[in-house]
């Protein structure tokens, strides 16, 4: 007898755990806070979403109605589970049992790449991101899978610390790091440095650990040094910035920018080029009316303040430079933001994203000459047409160090002139260079890129690249088998080419599938 009620009663809690871990789970899916800011199941007008969800089931669920009524019914403190306290729990539980099963999927897998990032939490706790890429192979069917892991709290930033806690973190989570083939970070200094930064202390440690750079941030990097390489850049991006924190600083003067302007002006964000792009578009598509719209707000119906910050946000915007270099990054940025969403395709292979770089590099190398003198006669016009004056205010200017004699005759046009070159030329020498690394370990892997698969085969260049390949990766790859396995792959793909070229000539199949094989 006492047997059976011991039994019913482990039933009965194992029921209750159920239904509390389950809506537990349900909020950390969702991602939904767990706790309100009074919790008691009677009294509390919103006890947290954890309580009103245990509250909601046993609503319909007779488990946890009586669950719910013994608890409400005891006249000392009891048992109940759900306390702060098991919630937490519970969180922890659920993050230990997925971090298990990602562990043992990465073991599954023996080589790994890993990703780390550094953010502050609300509480301004420096936290470590870590995530594991690994190849998941199930039922037939390949997947390449990124996996968040932990946060680890960091005391000090420094390379070598850095490097030991990634180093101390892999070990504990009981993975080899020498399996590790691949490692990734933003492209600060301390993480990317190619002399003492993480990725080559790492790879001090395991050689294999190719450093792949971020490319959308090392664009995004190149674009706002190249932003801040003149005055007049710097002053325009600041004149953006302003007119969007003048509009959006009051209801009153967004609605009179949505009755002159169709698309409303955009903030610039320094983490996202795209976001220059964006606000630079909305203003440059609808210049004069977003004048109208600042020329209205300085009438005298309104308030001192709107009439002065209209009337400065103007004088700001309408000058000869602000027209320039309107011109000039409305026609650059919308090249720069068409890469850089490339390079966010999921999927997207090292080869891909180096013609897309390159693709870059050469339309800014050709039209330099072409976007500088366009954006400053469209200026010029532009000016002539709104009154605007093609002079500057005169002062006293200290000749710096490294101006010529000859730079003390330019034009106030010529000197504009001249900054835009020199932007043009920063904007292609830091992609360039920013994109060397990316260039090197692509170079590495070249030959199993499709488009070189496809071309008839130099199998001197081939063999160079195969070799170099297995000399990094000792005897884990053999070269002779690998040589094989690419001749006929190349072979295969060829011939699917040709059937697709032929089945292209007698109207039976579409372009795409050519171009997609392409």
């Amino acid at each position: 007898m006492h047997q059976q009620k011991v039994k019913a009663e482990i039933s009965r809690w194992t029921e209750v755990l159920e239904r509390l871990l389950d809506a537990a789970l349900f909020l950390a899916k969702q991602n939904l806070a767990f706790r309100g800011h009074r919790e008691a199941l009677d009294g509390a007008a919103n006890a947290g979403n954890f309580l009103e969800l245990v509250k909601l089931i046993a609503k319909y669920d007779p488990v946890m109605r009586e669950h719910l009524a013994s608890v409400r019914l005891s006249a000392k403190p009891t048992t109940s589970y759900l306390s702060p306290e098991i919630q937490n729990e519970f969180i922890a539980l659920m993050a230990n049992h997925v971090s298990t099963e990602i562990i043992t999927e990465v073991k599954a897998a023996k080589y790994f790449a890993v990703l780390f990032d550094s953010t502050p939490d609300i509480s301004h706790t420096d936290l470590f991101t870590q995530i594991l890429r690994y190849v998941k192979i199930q039922d037939g069917s390949v997947e390449v899978k990124e996996s968040f892991v932990d946060f680890i709290a960091l005391n000090a930033k420094d390379a070598q610390s850095l490097t030991d806690v990634i180093l101390s973190k892999i070990t504990a989570d009981d993975l080899d790091f020498q399996d590790c083939r691949g490692q990734g970070y933003d492209n600060a200094a301390t993480m990317a440095g190619k002399h003492s930064g993480v990725q080559q202390r790492l790879l001090q440690v395991n050689r294999k650990a190719q450093f792949v750079p971020c490319s959308n941030h090392n664009l995004n990097l190149a674009g706002v040094h190249a932003a801040t390489a003149g005055v007049n850049s710097v002053t325009f991006f600041g004149t953006v910035e302003r007119l969007y924190a003048f509009f959006s600083a009051s209801t009153h003067r967004w609605d009179i920018l949505k009755d002159y302007v169709p698309k409303t002006v955009k903030r610039i964000v320094e983490t996202r080029w795209s976001a220059r792009h964006d606000a630079v578009l909305a203003i440059k598509s609808h210049y004069e009316r977003v004048i109208d719209a600042l020329e209205k707000l300085t009438e005298h119906n309104e308030n001192t303040d709107t009439r002065g910050e209209a009337s400065t946000t103007l004088a700001s915007i309408s000058t000869f430079p602000s027209v320039c270099f309107l011109n000039f990054w409305g026609n650059i940025l919308p090249e720069v933001d068409s890469v850089q969403n490339y390079l966010q395709t999921k999927g997207l292979g090292l080869g891909q994203a180096m013609r897309s770089v390159e693709s870059l590099l050469k339309f800014l190398r050709d039209q330099r000459d072409c976007l500088v003198n366009n954006a400053l006669d469209t200026a010029m016009h532009t000016c002539a047409t709104m009154d605007i004056p093609l002079v500057r205010r005169v002062r006293k200017k200290r000749r710096m160090d490294s101006e010529t004699a000859a730079d003390t005759g330019l034009s106030f046009q010529d000197e504009i002139k001249r900054e835009m070159f020199e932007i043009m030329d920063r904007l292609t020498s830091e992609i360039d260079g920013r994109f060397q690394h990316l260039k090197s370990v692509n170079d590495k892997f070249a030959f199993l890129q499709l488009n070189n698969l496809l071309e008839p085969a130099n199998d001197e260049l081939m063999e160079t690249q195969i070799n170099d390949l297995t000399a990094l990766y000792d005897d884990e790859i053999n070269g002779d088998e690998l040589k094989l396995e690419v001749r006929r792959l190349r072979r295969v793909l060829q011939l699917w080419l040709q059937i697709l070229l032929l089945a292209k000539a007698a109207n039976s199949t579409n372009l795409t599938l050519i171009v997609a094989v392409r």
